[in-house]
């Protein structure tokens, strides 16, 4: 069988998810290496459409960028990226993933990240990771948030991750009901597997 290491959708931190790289990886969740829109290949699988200039709260200028990919079926990415007009650094990610993405049983997932400028370069604060499905007549979705937060120590950034997970309260069954109501008891494999 193997152990293979797999995302949940309880832990958006652990993707660190880098759009600077020329690929984006979303470990766990597929095998597929998706490009990145600022990656040294982006043009030869997106089109860039300039939205809007908007200011943001400390007078910067950011350009707002539409993503769109070339090909339907590429490993891509759409959406929108916020660039600083100054630096031309990334400040806020809006990217989108459809059914091509070939994520298992995800019909759709969507990644928005915030960014904040700390010593003239720009570090997340706020990953969401949203996602949809419609599997074998059942319609099902759900929001992952990471919260990063920084502060300095003698003189270094020091990277500290905090996740929230929201879950409806119809969502959520103890674990004593979903014993009961489960029509097939677990493997000694899943078991063991799901108590590690």
């Amino acid at each position: 069988y193997g152990y293979y290491r797999q995302w949940e959708f309880t832990k958006a931190a652990s993707l660190q998810l880098n759009f600077n790289e020329d690929y984006v990886t979303l470990k766990g969740l597929s095998d597929k290496k998706f490009v990145s829109p600022i990656s040294q290949h982006a043009f030869n699988f997106y089109d860039f459409k300039h939205n809007e200039t908007i200011v943001d709260s400390l007078g910067e200028e950011i350009d707002v960028i539409h993503i769109l990919p070339k090909k339907t079926f590429a490993p891509t990415f759409s959406g929108y990226i916020y660039v600083n007009k100054k630096n031309m650094q990334i400040c806020k990610v809006s990217l989108h993933l459809g059914d091509n993405a070939g994520i298992s049983f995800i019909n759709d997932l969507l990644i928005e990240q915030n960014l904040v400028k700390i010593d003239d370069f720009y570090y997340p604060t706020q990953t969401m990771i949203s996602y949809f499905g419609k599997n074998l007549g059942f319609d099902y979705s759900g929001v992952c948030l990471a919260d990063f937060n920084y502060s300095k120590i003698s003189g270094d950034s020091v990277f500290k991750k905090h996740e929230i997970l929201k879950i409806r309260e119809h969502d959520a069954f103890p674990e004593d009901t979903i014993d009961a109501i489960r029509p097939i008891p677990l493997t000694d494999l899943e078991t063991h597997t799901y108590w590690e």
